[in-house]
């Protein structure tokens, strides 16, 4: 004899909503267009994107200072 399974329990809290939402998305076969993955992707190249500006403007700033400081 299979064990017998409680059944879920709701949503509370200030997501609730939200996560209702998603539940019943999920349940009815649909899927956000921007998937975990793709976030995950997306997060990623936005860091990726992130540290090349700052390594650029690091550098950018060093050579200022050291034009303006032998000039």
């Amino acid at each position: 004899m299979p064990a017998r399974q409680s059944p879920p329990r709701p949503c509370t809290g200030p997501h609730a909503r939200d996560t209702q939402r998603d539940m019943h998305a999920n349940a009815s076969g649909s899927s956000d267009p921007l998937d975990e993955r793709a976030a995950l992707t997306a997060h990623l190249f936005g860091l990726g994107f992130a540290a090349v500006i700052i390594v650029s403007l690091s550098l950018t700033l060093t050579v200022l200072i050291r034009w303006s400081i032998s000039a």
